[in-house]
């Protein structure tokens, strides 16, 4: 199975999991959809020029699966991240 970085593209269905860097900060939350499968993961430690903290989303049409380019969160994501 392809990782996404340190965490799994697959978890628990509805869940999410969090990335910590060194201090324990969070640097990454991915969340997962009710298939189980990565659907955003919110970025909180760099800026891919969509803005601190942004939104990759995963595309699984692809084989392997593939993690989109960084934009900025919507509303309901900025909530949801915090």
């Amino acid at each position: 199975m392809p990782q996404g970085g340190d965490l799994p593209i697959k978890g628990n269905p509805n869940t999410s999991r969090d990335k910590r860097g060194e201090k324990g900060k969070i640097i990454q939350r991915r969340f997962y959809g009710g298939d189980g499968k990565a659907i955003i993961n919110i970025d909180y430690d760099h800026d891919h020029g969509a803005g601190k903290p942004h939104g990759n989303d995963w595309d699984w049409t692809q084989n392997p699966p593939v993690r989109q380019p960084g934009r900025p969160l919507t509303a309901s994501e900025k909530r949801r991240s915090k």
